[in-house]
């Protein structure tokens, strides 16, 4: 720290004769690298995930097993533990789905490991994702290599290959929107530990925000002649949310429930619209309100 503070005193003196220029972009830099955490964005919310700087992954070898066992063995010999236990927490405390989640250690391979190749982000990612439990894969091509995730769910809308009895879809070409047409991938036959559990896409939920962006609007339609307004709060991020999450299966989105502003802001207006309303009144209500007002 001492010697830090040294280099910048000394950058501080020289820049007034124009010398010190070099010197405070090159400390700058070596303050960034020795930063404790890597933030990311995750939509409204800021998140904090120890740095692992020297964990970065650059053996050249030819891709195969050989050369995923030694950077499996290399990973699972450094102090990875921290990143895995915060992640987690955010994983829980967020309730974030299994796309989510994938798409953050996915940022964060990124984000810590700038300079690694795209193969060196992938081994990275596909390690911790197994350490949290989920079968992921390792199919490759002579140079590159793709993260594919055990599915139950996923039946279009991301690169499949099926094996044996197990269904296997194509995690880094659907995040980077890769295209692959007649691709001749490879698929090492072992299981590094014992991760089994597949990618779950489905959301019961939406993820808990820090801080959402709330929205107002006015919903209008129509009930026997009537038109009626209603204000409602709205979610910005959850909007954008759904809108950026993967179409996967027929049934998805219908499992989502509203959001808490959206919840709380229509439902009390709904039932004091329906207050004395016979029940097959209030289904010719809501009716009107599902099949006018979007």
């Amino acid at each position: 720290m001492k010697k830090q503070c040294l280099t910048l005193i000394l950058c501080l003196f020289l820049l007034g004769s124009g010398r010190g220029s070099d010197l405070w972009a090159q400390a700058n830099s070596a303050l960034s690298e020795e930063e404790p955490y890597i933030y990311l964005e995750f939509y409204s919310t800021k998140l904090a995930l120890p740095a692992l700087r020297g964990m970065e992954w650059t053996s050249q070898a030819k891709l195969g097993e050989a050369h995923f066992r030694e950077a499996y063995t290399y990973f699972d010999q450094k102090e990875y533990y921290p990143f895995l236990k915060k992640i987690g927490d955010y994983r829980r405390g967020m309730a974030l789905s299994d796309w989510h989640y994938y798409n953050l250690i996915a940022d964060y391979s990124e984000k810590c490991f700038p300079k690694a190749s795209r193969n060196a982000q992938i081994l990275f990612q596909w390690f911790i994702l197994r350490k949290s439990g989920i079968n992921v894969q390792l199919f490759h091509t002579q140079s590159e290599i793709y993260l594919h995730a055990l599915s139950k769910e996923i039946e279009f809308g991301f690169f499949i290959i099926e094996k044996g009895s197990k269904r296997y879809v194509n995690l880094t070409a659907k995040r980077s929107k890769l295209e692959l047409n007649a691709v001749e991938v490879f698929m090492p036959e072992f299981q590094p530990d014992a991760a089994s559990q597949p990618l779950v896409m489905k959301l019961g939920r939406l993820p808990n925000l820090a801080n959402p962006r709330i929205i107002e609007r006015l919903i209008a339609f129509k009930h026997r002649g009537e038109e009626i307004e209603v204000k409602v709060y709205l979610n910005r991020d959850h909007l954008q949310m759904m809108d950026d999450y993967p179409y996967y299966n027929q049934a998805a989105y219908f499992d989502i429930g509203l959001s808490r502003e959206a919840e709380t802001s229509l439902m009390p207006q709904l039932e004091e619209l329906m207050q004395g309303k016979t029940s097959s009144e209030k289904i010719e209500f809501l009716l009107s309100f599902t099949r006018t007002a979007f």
